[in-house]
């Protein structure tokens, strides 16, 4: 099993991801998008499973 990460990757691997989205969306999809970004972002930081690592 591989090393955890903290709460800080997870949140930049987060970033990084929403930089590969589409840049042209617009109305709903881009609507889904932000909510999926902010759902994530939430449970990254309540961490309900205790996945990630306390701190490094």
């Amino acid at each position: 099993m591989g090393r955890k990460r903290t709460k800080a990757e997870a949140l930049e691997r987060l970033v990084e991801a929403r930089g590969m989205a589409p840049k042209g969306l617009k109305g709903k999809p881009k609507l889904v998008m932000d909510a999926a970004t902010l759902g994530a972002a939430g449970l990254i930081m309540l961490d309900p499973l205790n996945r990630l690592a306390d701190e490094v």
